[in-house]
């Protein structure tokens, strides 16, 4: 029982370091980093602005003050997650770099963001 207690421990706080690893890379990225989860969206306060996004971009408008706004309010959220990416570093480590790449959704900027992160946690 204990043993199933701590996996799901471990599992709770591997998705909050996913969730900033997303943060993060939307930060980085943009639009182009951003999940089409409507949920993770909602939770952290970007529905509208990504769906306000994808309208301008369909309607071939300028969207480069949505894109340093997103930026921008997902550089705030990832700053209110504490995590220093521990259990996705040992899940790497353990499972190797296909399987974590898999668990951050298989998405390239999600990766480089990872990978990105653990060199500054480097001594």
């Amino acid at each position: 029982m204990e043993m199933i207690e701590h996996d799901e421990k471990k599992l709770q706080q591997m998705n909050k370091e996913k969730e900033k690893i997303i943060l993060l890379s939307i930060t980085r990225y943009g639009y182009a980093a951003m999940p089409q989860d409507y949920n993770f969206l909602r939770r952290h306060s970007l529905l509208n602005i990504y769906l306000e996004i994808v309208d301008r971009s369909m309607r071939g408008g300028d969207i480069r003050l949505l894109e340093k706004s997103v930026k921008s309010d997902a550089s705030l959220h990832a700053a209110s997650i504490q995590s220093d990416f521990s259990c996705l570093k040992e899940y790497k480590l353990s499972a190797g770099n296909k399987q974590a790449k898999l668990f951050l959704d298989d998405n390239c900027f999600y990766w480089r963001t990872f990978l990105s992160e653990l060199k500054k946690k480097m001594p």
